[in-house]
């Protein structure tokens, strides 16, 4: 179960309440969206119930969040430039799961998303594989790290391009990889 009390998010730099009083329960199987305009805190929120100390260097929040050993993954939006210059293997090992992790679930996450599995070792840098191919590296990181099968898309409104531009870069990665795209899943 996950549940959200009374969760109140500020923006340090000046004060501006992203979020107010939010209250929700999630049981095994609910699905949630949020959804709002671009710039308003969607992201803040995400990082915060992912990771508190995510959102700690701009926000301040008060409230409960209980998450009972939920298995969580979060997907941030953008590469710092650090990121983006290093060499792909450099940027996979940063992740704990990738060391440990034997050729077969490596291929396995690879597949999973439409990746060919010797990308993990590429020494190009970061910022010369496609949009898609990042999209793709992360998400198979994310499965490693997190065990996860089933992966949803929180892409924004429709009537905006970042919006539209996510959901296609999620469903070009399902269909790299031969997989359905969920519906239920999209947001």
């Amino acid at each position: 179960m996950f549940q959200v009390k009374n969760l109140t998010v500020t923006h340090k730099k000046d004060l501006t309440t992203l979020v107010e009083g939010l209250s929700f329960t999630l049981a095994p199987g609910d699905r949630a969206a949020l959804i709002g305009e671009e710039g308003n805190g969607k992201s803040s929120v995400l990082k915060l119930l992912y990771n508190p100390a995510l959102v700690e260097p701009y926000a301040e929040w008060t409230g409960e969040i209980v998450d009972r050993g939920l298995r969580k993954g979060y997907l941030a939006q953008e590469l710092t430039p650090g990121q983006l210059g290093q060499p792909v293997w450099e940027f996979c090992q940063a992740v704990p799961a990738f060391e440990g992790a034997g050729p077969k679930a490596l291929d396995r996450a690879a597949r999973q998303v439409g990746l060919r599995p010797e990308l993990f070792w590429d020494e190009r840098p970061m910022d010369t594989l496609s949009g898609g191919e990042r999209v793709k590296l992360r998400l198979a990181l994310l499965l490693l790290e997190n065990g996860h099968r089933r992966i949803a898309a929180i892409c924004g409104p429709m009537d905006t391009v970042p919006g539209r531009d996510r959901l296609t870069g999620y469903r070009d990665a399902f269909a790299a990889a031969g997989l359905p795209v969920e519906e239920e899943l999209v947001y």
